[in-house]
């Protein structure tokens, strides 16, 4: 699956980088639904997570990806110091809500933060697109509470203790470019 996810999905649109480049008189991408990816895939005015959504099995390989991109690296409970920098002595209630894992994917960090504070109170919040949310197969913890989520919009959440994002990406978006 990560051959598959990185061909398929990945490789397409980075051999369509130079060509795009060309055509766009050098130019960065400004438009997240017209890009090298688009050019690459044979597609216009299409995002990849749309794409995604239409496509199970590559959706399914880029999960997988992700996942093993993790590789052997410890959760990052077991290395982040957790209870000085975010619980402190804080008393959580059960609706209060603690985390919020944007783009959590199948909902692996949740499970290991929940896994080393399994006493802890409150809410966890898995937020993804729509089909890996949908996804039955997940088998989550059963207090990780699955939420579809556009981050192009405000978190709709309020009163957050933390919000976990993997990465810091930048992202352009409708002519604007995000740090994300």
């Amino acid at each position: 699956m990560i051959v598959s996810h990185s061909y398929d999905v990945g490789l397409k649109g980075f051999v369509a980088i130079p060509e795009f480049l060309r055509s766009t008189n050098y130019r960065n991408p400004v438009d997240s639904n017209n890009g090298p990816w688009q050019l690459g895939h044979g597609l216009s005015n299409k995002s990849v997570f749309e794409w995604l959504a239409d496509n199970p099995k590559e959706n399914n390989s880029m999960q997988t990806f992700f996942e093993a991109d993790r590789g052997s690296r410890p959760d990052w409970v077991d290395w982040f110091p957790v209870e000085e920098k975010l619980l402190g002595d804080k008393d959580f209630a059960e609706d209060d809500v603690v985390l919020v894992d944007v783009a959590g994917g199948r909902g692996h960090d949740l499970d290991a933060f929940l896994k080393k504070f399994p006493d802890l109170k409150g809410r966890f919040v898995l937020h993804d697109l729509p089909l890996i949310i949908s996804d039955e197969t997940l088998a989550l913890n059963p207090r990780i509470e699955k939420k579809s989520f556009d981050f192009w919009v405000d978190q709709p959440i309020a009163g957050i203790l933390t919000t976990n994002f993997k990465k810091f990406r930048l992202i352009s978006h409708q002519g604007r470019v995000y740090i994300i």
